[in-house]
């Protein structure tokens, strides 16, 4: 009785129109990798330079490396971290993530960003490749792969205390998509299946050096180095 008396009022909207046909996505062109960019923004000399560094990931991705990808960002992100602040003290801080935009489904990337002196800024701009090139090398360990899954899994479980996870990342897709919906329930177990062999193959493919697009972004009153 209680739900043919909610069914009145509580979502009771008429039927869904079919959906209507999108555009197509629009075929986006990518330069090539170069050295490194400089780019300025009017400011004083005692402004520190900005590193960001992106390794593109243009592939159609699995469920699975949705999920592994964030854990390379954040195993990339503790060995920068290691080097360029503990060690040399160089940043104050630095963050790696993996991004993904829900409208091109090829435009993905692994990104690090951190602020340094602008003096030392081409030197740690290569140091960040260099350590990603190491994970493309060597692979990572199954220490850091434990931190990394740890990391995820407790991130995760925060977020299914809250209901902007439950209204944006489950429900505003399921309809459209369903097979989100699997994705989602399966999403502690791919985390706790991830072998360290399944990020070295991510790490092989996305963070090869000449894969980076470098760029330092200072303040005008450095002295400029291009265009």
């Amino acid at each position: 009785t209680v739900i043919e008396e909610v069914a009145k009022t509580f979502g009771a909207l008429p039927s869904r129109q079919p959906k209507p046909a999108l555009e197509p996505e629009p075929q986006l062109s990518y330069p090539s990798p170069t050295a490194v960019s400089y780019y300025y923004y009017n400011g004083p000399a005692d402004r520190p330079s900005t590193l960001d560094v992106y390794w593109p990931v243009r592939d159609t991705l699995t469920a699975a490396e949705r999920r592994q990808l964030p854990m390379l960002a954040l195993i990339l992100n503790d060995r920068v971290r290691g080097e360029i602040r503990l060690k040399k003290g160089a940043t104050y801080s630095s963050h790696a993530s993996f991004f993904t935009s829900p409208r091109y489904h090829r435009l993905a990337s692994l990104l690090c960003t951190l602020e340094v002196n602008p003096q030392e800024a081409l030197h740690y701009c290569n140091t960040v490749v260099d350590l990603a090139a190491a994970l493309e090398n060597q692979g990572v360990t199954p220490d850091e792969l434990a931190r990394a899954k740890a990391q995820i899994a407790a991130t995760l479980q925060e977020a299914k205390s809250d209901n902007f996870y439950w209204l944006n990342t489950v429900l505003s897709e399921i309809q459209e998509k369903p097979e989100h919906l699997a994705d989602l329930r399966s999403a502690d177990a791919a985390i706790a299946q991830t072998s360290v062999a399944d990020l070295n193959a991510l790490a092989k493919k996305y963070l090869k050096a000449d894969n980076a697009f470098r760029y330092i972004i200072e303040s005008s009153a450095q002295e400029p180095k291009n265009d």
